[in-house]
């Protein structure tokens, strides 16, 4: 039991950590809501945006700038990650929205930052594309994703190449194991063979 301990404690010493996981921020923003123009999100349609992370990283949520009628709020969003336009390849699931009004835009549209839950573990520098469909409403009217022209490319399912969406991304780049320098190696196995020693000469002492 104490070689057991004595050895953990080596271990930690050097730093021989597993991957891990830092805590959920923002890692991707596709810009700020523009509210002049938005794609239907209801009615057969769907909208595709591509994305790519700098490092890689498991998502947990995404925020979307989503237009509606007067009085009405958007309630849930069928949604799925690829590696091609409108994949599947990644995750996909049906996710309620988390609301936060913004404004009644100048054509008389109640504007609202939606926040909802996704998942899938991407590879950074790798191009994903982030497809919303089946757009819901408190009611059952018509939904509107924020076409705001950022950086990323997007693709109406039925007009082709269009304006991209107002997005962001929340999850928690991984870490990966750090590799040991051959003097740690040196120092971890000299402590091994120094605690073997030590419990021989208990053992033939005894």
């Amino acid at each position: 039991m104490r070689l057991a301990r004595s050895l953990t404690l080596v271990v930690l010493a050097l730093g021989l950590t597993v991957t891990s996981a830092r805590a959920s921020s923002l890692v991707y923003d596709n810009g700020a809501i523009n509210d002049t123009f938005g794609w239907e999100l209801n009615n057969g349609f769907s909208v595709t945006d591509s994305f790519s992370l700098a490092s890689d990283t498991t998502l947990d949520s995404a925020t979307v700038g989503l237009w509606v009628f007067p009085g009405d709020t958007p309630t849930n969003v069928a949604w799925s990650i690829g590696t091609t336009a409108f994949g599947t390849d990644v995750a996909s699931g049906t996710s309620a929205f988390t609301n936060t009004f913004q404004f009644t835009n100048g054509f008389g549209y109640d504007i609202y930052s939606s926040m909802f839950a996704l998942s899938g573990t991407v590879a950074g520098g790798t191009p994903y594309w982030l497809t919303l469909s089946n757009g819901t409403t408190a009611k059952q009217d018509l939904l509107f994703w924020d076409d705001n022209s950022g950086p990323s490319s997007a693709i109406d399912k039925f007009d082709g190449p269009v304006g991209s969406e107002a997005f962001t991304l929340n999850g928690s780049p991984t870490t990966a194991a750090p590799v040991p320098e051959p003097a740690s190696l040196t120092l971890l196995g000299l402590g091994l063979a120094g605690m073997g020693a030590r419990r021989w000469r208990q053992r033939k002492a005894s």
